[in-house]
């Protein structure tokens, strides 16, 4: 079972973070200047506050919950 599920995971799931990661770069090339993106201490932050305005905490809390995720996965595969 695990001899086809982690090869088709690795094979699904790259592509697709490596897609929006790509994308989410776009976007803040195209929302910001190249002054803005240098000058700034969390560029997604300052993404956020031009693009969504008064709901710009959504993009660290999605940080804040990704970074949870990600230490919560590590757990149960090392206790595996």
């Amino acid at each position: 079972m695990g001899q086809r599920n982690i090869p088709r995971s690795i094979v699904i799931a790259v592509p697709i973070v490596t897609i929006l990661y790509v994308f989410m770069n776009i976007a803040y090339m195209t929302v910001l200047t190249n002054d803005e993106m240098m000058s700034s201490q969390a560029v997604a932050v300052t993404f956020g506050e031009r693009v969504l305005g008064s709901l710009a905490f959504v993009i660290p809390l999605g940080v804040a919950l990704s970074t949870f995720g990600c230490a919560l996965s590590l757990q149960f595969g090392v206790t595996r």
